[in-house]
C-alpha cells in the first residue's frame, strides 16, 4: 500500500505512475511473477506482458516470490540484449542519451543504480538510499551464466549479489551520473531473521560465481575484505560487551540474542563491505 502525507491511498495510481515513468524512459515493460503472486491489477490495465514463473519461494521466504535463478532463466528467455530490471515501485525519470547508452550496452558491461526515496509524487526533496540498489542493465549474455541458490526478488541481499556476481566476472560499469532511480517510501517488507538467513550464504554464492582464474581471484580478493571487515566487527562488539560489563545495570544477554547479535555485526561487515565495493565499481 502506498498512502499520502494525509492518508489517502494511492497505490495504483502510484503503480500507474511507474509505469508511465519506465515508458516515457523509453523502456518496454515486462511483469515477471511466481504464478502464485499477486500481481496489481495495474499490469491488465496499463498493457504490460506478464510472464509467469511456476516455482516460488513461499516455504523459505513465507510468501510467493520468485527465486532470482528463475527470474534470471526467464528474462534470459524471453529478451536477448541490453536488459534493465527494477522494481515494480520504482519510478524512472532517464534521459534519452542515458538510454542510449544502455540501449547500446554489450557483453561485459553493466549498470547499477540506487534509489532516491521520496515522501510524495510532489515532492521536490529526494534522499539517496545507501544500503542497497533498484536499478540493474546487463546483457542477457552475461545474466545467463548466473546460477544463484540463496535468493528470491522481494527478499534482501539479491540486490548486492547480482552486480557484485558481475564485478567478480570482471564486467566493467558504464558511465551514468545523473540520479533516475526514485521510489515512494515505504517500511521494509522482510524481517531481520531472514536477513541473517538469506546474508548467511552470501560469501558462498560469490565464489560459485567464478569460471575463470581471474574470477577466483577476484573472489578471493573480496573474500578477504570481508574477513577483515567482519575480523573488526568482532572486536567492536567484544570492545562494547566488556565497557558494558563494568556497569551494575549490566544484564548478560542470552545465547540466542547473543547469536543474533553476533551474526547481525558480521552480515553488517559483510554489507558495508558490498556496498563499498559496488560503489566504487559505479565510479569506474
Amino acid at each position: 500500500m502506498r498512502e499520502t502525507p494525509e492518508g489517502r491511498d494511492i497505490g495504483n495510481e502510484y503503480a500507474l505512475h511507474c509505469v508511465g515513468s519506465w515508458r516515457a524512459s523509453g523502456f518496454v515493460p515486462v511483469s515477471i511473477n511466481a504464478v502464485d503472486e499477486d500481481i496489481s491489477e495495474v499490469i491488465g490495465v496499463s498493457g504490460i506482458t506478464s510472464i509467469r514463473i511456476d516455482r516460488d519461494g513461499r516455504g523459505e521466504c513465507g510468501k510467493p516470490v520468485p527465486y532470482l535463478c528463475d527470474f534470471l532463466e526467464t528474462i534470459c528467455k524471453h529478451a536477448r540484449g541490453p536488459i534493465a530490471i527494477t522494481n515494480a515501485d520504482i519510478e524512472l525519470k532517464l534521459q534519452p542519451a542515458d538510454h542510449a547508452l544502455l540501449t547500446d550496452l554489450k557483453p561485459g558491461w553493466g549498470f547499477v543504480s540506487k534509489r532516491y526515496d521520496i515522501d510524495s509524487l510532489s515532492t521536490q526533496q529526494a534522499t539517496a538510499y545507501s544500503d542497497g540498489y533498484d536499478f540493474f542493465a546487463f546483457h542477457s549474455e552475461d545474466l545467463k551464466v548466473l546460477r544463484p541458490r540463496s535468493f528470491a526478488l522481494g527478499m534482501p541481499w539479491w540486490d548486492h549479489y547480482l552486480p557484485l556476481a558481475m564485478i567478480m566476472r570482471g564486467l566493467r560499469c558504464v558511465a551514468l551520473r545523473t540520479p533516475f532511480v526514485f521510489h515512494l517510501r515505504h517500511t521494509d517488507r522482510w524481517n531481520p531473521l531472514q536477513w541473517v538467513r538469506i546474508g548467511d550464504d552470501f560469501v558462498d554464492e560469490m565464489e560459485r560465481t567464478a569460471v575463470t582464474a581471474a574470477d577466483m581471484a577476484r573472489v578471493q580478493l573480496y573474500r578477504a575484505s570481508v574477513q577483515s571487515a567482519q575480523d573488526a566487527a568482532r572486536r567492536r562488539v567484544s570492545g562494547w560487551r566488556a565497557s558494558q560489563r563494568r556497569f551494575a545495570s549490566y544484564v548478560e544477554p542470552t545465547a540466542e540474542t547473543l547469536k543474533l547479535q553476533n551474526d547481525s555485526a558480521r552480515l553488517q561487515a559483510i554489507a558495508t563491505t558490498n556496498v563499498q565495493l559496488i560503489d566504487q565499481w559505479c565510479r569506474g
